[in-house]
């Protein structure tokens, strides 16, 4: 893992492996690497505001 600092946060920034993956259905992936680009501090702080914004007239659950 490569982690940068913004802000004097540590963020992941890549992801790799020099393994063979072995996925489902017969998938299988070499030399994995996942990398994040444009890498932002969010504005605010995001613990004192909910994911979703609450509706009085929906009582369903949703994923963010």
């Amino acid at each position: 893992m490569d982690f940068s600092i913004i802000n004097g946060t540590p963020f992941v920034t890549r992801e790799s492996t020099g393994k063979t993956l072995y996925l489902a259905h017969h998938r299988v992936v070499r030399d994995a690497v996942i990398a994040f680009e444009n890498i932002n501090e969010p504005g605010g702080s995001v613990y004192d505001r909910p994911l979703l914004t609450p509706s009085e007239t929906d009582s369903t659950l949703a994923e963010p």
